[in-house]
């Protein structure tokens, strides 16, 4: 009788269908890009499911601080990378990169009174410009900042550095344009018609990436991944989610 038992379980294992394979990466929030209570948690989020479905995978997305994500999903074991991340030096020397997940249009925000007038970010010297805490902005903003020669506060996210912006404690502030309307719709309501997205002169448009883990797993998933990327129309599917989060 035990021995039938044992027969039948195993022939219901047999044809029971596997679970697909996850992977597990780390983010932040940031609409409409990714967020946890977003229609599809974003439009990034979103793509990046497509491309792993495409290929018989699934994918979770783990929520931290920024500089934490960008942390843990490059060495923490159990995860699989971060994303949405632009490129940088440093992050391709830990990381295993992508093929681009879509793009960021990059600027600056300002009150609608202080207008910006610069042609290189030398003119910006004597500003007092708002960043956030382990963002890449531009390889050129970057190294300004570090080496000094552009004055930064740095905020925890998007959100907090807008605000510095609106009580004035720094005099532009750095942010992608799609977030910036996406926080002046709805955490920064309040204060929409106090700032601007400076739409004169961008920084940049920058590509958006997933980063894998430098190791076999990595290697084997950022495979897969582009894979799946390459089977998607990702302009379609990250302009489907946003269109679900604005009805």
């Amino acid at each position: 009788m035990l021995l039938r038992l044992a027969l039948l379980f195993a022939l219901l294992c047999w044809h029971s269908p596997s679970r697909a394979e996850t992977a597990v990466i780390a983010t932040l929030e940031w609409p409409p890009y990714i967020g946890a209570t977003l229609p599809q948690e974003g439009g990034s989020a979103a793509v990046v499911r497509a491309a792993f479905k495409a290929v018989g995978r699934e994918v979770r997305f783990e929520y931290l601080p920024w500089a934490r994500a960008v942390e843990d999903g490059s060495h923490r074991s159990g995860l699989a990378g971060y994303f949405p991340a632009y490129q940088s030096a440093e992050r391709d020397a830990k990381g295993l990169r992508s093929a681009p997940i879509g793009a960021s249009r990059v600027g600056f925000a300002r009150r609608p009174d202080q207008a910006l007038r610069w042609r290189r970010l030398d003119d910006l010297r004597e500003l007092r410009l708002g960043v956030v805490r382990g963002f890449v902005n531009t390889a050129e903003f970057d190294q300004r900042m570090k080496d000094g020669r552009l004055k930064t506060e740095a905020a925890v996210s998007d959100e907090v550095n807008l605000r510095k912006l609106v009580f004035g404690r720094v005099q532009a502030a750095v942010v992608d344009q799609a977030v910036f309307n996406a926080l002046m719709h709805k955490e920064l309501a309040a204060h929409r018609h106090e700032l601007v997205f400076d739409e004169a002169r961008l920084l940049e448009e920058k590509p958006l990436y997933v980063y894998f883990q430098r190791n076999a797993q990595g290697q084997r998933w950022r495979a897969l991944f582009n894979q799946g990327l390459a089977k998607i129309e990702i302009q379609r599917v990250f302009d489907a989610a946003l269109a679900g989060a604005s009805e």
